[in-house]
């Protein structure tokens, strides 16, 4: 019996595929993940509950093949392009370098397809687990007041494959990740918000039970539900906002992420959210306590409006990055 070693010792790679259950890993990106992350593989038992005269529990035949997991990242300004692409599908991208590539959430047209891609996993010293035909469905973006800012991404899988040979040599971005002063978050009439803590959250709104008789392994996610998107801001408790979630009050809010890496010339590299339609939970309030007080603001941002790149159409949200990549295709 052999130890898995040490967890730093262990790498996640990803590479875009082509054909729903068909690995690509000729030209994998690194991926600098965080504790937490996990390519799970699970392989249900279906019970065989029958009387046959004994108090044994049976032996179970094998039931649904369940590949998902958690990647968990800082933020860099060279690779948030990708997992957008992986999320969102294709940009609309601009420029010469450095590019601009905007993606954005129609509300009218609410089908979300992102990208398949291949995954190869290591914990330890251990061979690796490769996950076919990825899919992220959630994605979460936060920061405090001190750190990094963090992205974690779920994701579910078609298959898998075990033991896969270990990488010898990596290549990881020697870009700085954006961190808690590279974010600036604004709305369109009250300025700029003085914030301790956010957190993002875009569920694509994906069926991901998508197992179908005759296979153990699920079909290719589709759309399932409109896409729902959530703020969650700390700030020093002010009246006003009391008196918004009362009066149904819509807000316009930007975030921005100006990293101090230069994408191309002079241009930095940067990622911007914007969300034009947002209320306050109804429920929003600022508890008593003997020290100044909070509002734990909650931000439903799913009602929509005009961005930077939507023109005249009406949009739940919009991403762009400016980064060194020319495109990200479907």
């Amino acid at each position: 019996m052999a130890v898995m070693g040490l967890g730093t010792e262990g790498y996640t790679r990803v590479q875009k595929e082509t054909t729903y259950g068909s690995p690509l890993t000729n030209t994998m990106t690194d991926l600098a993940v965080k504790p937490g992350t996990i390519a799970n593989i699970v392989i249900e038992n279906i019970e065989n509950d029958n009387i046959i005269g004994t108090r044994l529990r049976q032996a179970p035949n094998i039931g649904r093949t369940i590949c998902s997991g958690s990647l968990i990242l800082n933020l860099n300004p060279a690779t948030i392009g990708t997992l957008l692409n992986y999320a969102f599908g294709a940009a609309s991208s601009a420029g010469i370098g450095p590019y601009t590539h905007t993606w954005l959430q129609e509300i009218t047209s609410v089908q979300t397809d992102g990208a398949i891609f291949t995954l190869q996993h290591a914990q330890g010293s251990e061979l690796a687990n490769q996950l076919t035909s990825c899919m992220i469905h959630k994605i979460n973006i936060e920061s405090d007041n001190q750190g990094n800012v963090l992205l974690t991404a779920e994701f579910i899988a078609k298959t898998y494959i075990t033991n896969v040979a270990r990488q010898t040599s990596w290549s990881f971005s020697a870009i700085l990740p954006y961190n808690f002063s590279n974010v600036v978050i604004t709305e369109a009439g009250l300025g700029t918000f003085l914030t301790e803590t956010m957190s993002i959250e875009i569920d694509l709104g994906l069926d991901i039970e998508r197992w179908k008789l005759g296979d153990a392994t699920p079909n290719r996610v589709v759309f399932n539900k409109i896409p729902t998107a959530t703020m969650k801001l700390t700030i020093d408790a002010d009246q006003q906002f009391n008196d918004a979630a009362w009066a149904h009050t819509a807000y316009d809010f930007t975030i921005t992420m100006t990293s101090t890496e230069i994408a191309g010339g002079s241009t930095p590299y940067s990622f911007v959210l914007e969300f034009p339609g947002c209320r306050l939970n109804p429920e929003t309030s600022a508890e008593n306590t003997l020290e100044r007080l909070k509002h734990e603001l909650e931000l439903i941002c799913e009602y929509g409006g005009t961005t930077t790149g939507s023109a005249a159409t009406n949009v739940m949200w919009e991403a762009r990055v400016v980064d060194a990549t020319a495109t990200y295709t479907a």
